[in-house]
C-alpha cells in the first residue's frame, strides 16, 4: 500500500518486499505514471499479492466489494487509486497449482473474476490492473 507515492519510491518499496512484489510494483509504477498524465490526480497504489475467497462464497461479486472496502478503509484515494495484481490461482490447501489442465481452468476462472471486478490486463503482461475512482 502506498499513499502519495512516486514511481521510484514504489519500485524500491516493492522490490524490498519480494520478487513477486517487485514485478507488480513495476507494473503499478508504469500505471501510476500513465494515469498521472491525465487530468485525474492519483498518487495512491494498492498491490494485491493474493485474496482467497472460500468456494461457497465465489460467484457473488465479492472481489470488487472487498477491494472497494480496502481502498476506503486505508483512505487510499483522493480522486483515484491504482490497484495491481498478478493472477496466480491457489489450491484449496494453499500454494499454486502445478502446470496442467487444472491450473489452466483455475486461471481462467480467476481472470474472469478479476475482469468482473474491473481489472484488465496490463498490455502483454501477466499482471492486471484497475483504477478505483472516487465517484
Amino acid at each position: 500500500i502506498g499513499w502519495s507515492v512516486g514511481a521510484a519510491a514504489l519500485l524500491g518499496a516493492a522490490d524490498a518486499i519480494s520478487a513477486d512484489s517487485a514485478y507488480i510494483g513495476q507494473i503499478a509504477a508504469s500505471a501510476l505514471e500513465q494515469v498521472q498524465e491525465t487530468e485525474i490526480f492519483v498518487d495512491d497504489v494498492l498491490l494485491i499479492d493474493r485474496i482467497y475467497i472460500e468456494s461457497d462464497h465465489r460467484g457473488k461479486n465479492l472481489l470488487r466489494l472487498i477491494l472497494d472496502n480496502l481502498v476506503q478503509t486505508f483512505r487510499l484515494q483522493i480522486q483515484g487509486c491504482v490497484v495491481v495484481t498478478e493472477p496466480e490461482p491457489q489450491r484449496p490447501g494453499g500454494g499454486p497449482y502445478p502446470e496442467g489442465e487444472q491450473r489452466d481452468a483455475a486461471m481462467a476462472g480467476l481472470i474472469r473474476s478479476l475482469e468482473g471486478a474491473g481489472f484488465s490486463k496490463w498490455g502483454n503482461e501477466k499482471a492486471m490492473w484497475m483504477l478505483v475512482l472516487d465517484n
